[in-house]
Parts: C-alpha cells; structure tokens; sequence
C-alpha cells in the first residue's frame, strides 16, 4: 500500500485530479521517451524490455503483485533514463500520487495483460526509431488508465466493487 507523509490529507481525487495527473504524468512520459531516445536508446530498449519480459512471465504465473510493481518500474525507469535530473526531480512529485492511483486500478490478469502488451508495443516503437509512434502509444495508455480509473470511481460511488 502507497504510504503518505504523516498528517497528509487523505488522496480522494475526483475525476478531473485524476486527469490532470494522467496529462502530466503523460507528458513527463513523452519527454523522458525522447530524451532517452537521445542519450543512450540502447540502454533504454534492453532496461524497458527487460522489465516487460519480466512482467510477462509474472502475468503468466499469475502473479499480479509482482505484475503491478513492475508496471510501475516501467514507468519510473522511463524517466531514469531520461539523463535528466531535472524532470526526474519535477516527475517524482507526481509519483506518490500515481502509485496511489496505480492501486485503484482492478488487479486481475487480464487488465495485467493488457498493460504489459501496451508496455512490450511502446518497447517494440522504440527499438525501431518510431519515436512519435512511441509517444503516441504512451498518451493512449495513460488515456486507457485514466477511463479505467475513472470508471472504477463512478462504481465504487455507486456500491458497486466489482
């Protein structure tokens, strides 16, 4: 569980916080992309495909908790190796807050699956230079995240867990 500093709020987004965090997380996503893409793409291709080989053979075993931690090392990597400190930096104030959103998603392995195919599309975009194709597929998963959530929201509002 996403532990917050002592006598934080409580992290209730509405549906319009969840947006705006889904647009910058996805614009911190597209930056870091390119800049890594700049500086050493090789050693983006095989971190990122790395993760994503993992990730499949979790989803295979069925094990989502370890699915999850590594979706979110996916991400957090993607910005790693962006060589910038500076948006690193700007990005990690974002991170508490999606690793809190990342737990309001469904667990089940096929919404894992789905993922892990997103992420393996992105690797397979960048290890063939389609930078903008790359870009594109992250906005369109962080897009899919954020109607996930927001959908997940609107049940639980509803009484409806499931």
């Amino acid at each position: 569980m996403v532990e917050f500093p002592e006598g934080a709020p409580p992290f209730n987004p509405d549906a319009e916080e969840i947006a705006e965090i889904c647009v910058a997380r996805g614009l911190f996503e597209a930056d870091a992309l390119r800049l890594g893409m700049q500086s050493d793409p090789d050693k983006l291709i095989v971190a990122l495909g790395r993760i994503v080989a993992q990730a499949a053979i979790a989803v295979e075993k069925s094990d989502l908790e370890t699915v999850e931690a590594l979706d979110t090392n996916f991400h957090e990597t993607l910005l790693r190796l962006s060589g910038n400190r500076y948006l690193l930096e700007s990005y990690s104030r974002l991170a508490l807050k999606m690793r809190a959103l990342r737990h309001r998603l469904p667990s089940s392995r096929t919404r894992m699956s789905e993922a892990i195919s997103q992420h393996r599309r992105i690797v397979d975009l960048i290890a063939v230079g389609a930078v903008d194709e790359a870009v594109q597929s992250i906005a369109d998963h962080v897009k899919n995240v954020q109607q996930v959530l927001v959908a997940n929201m609107a049940r639980s509002a509803n009484g409806d867990a499931g």
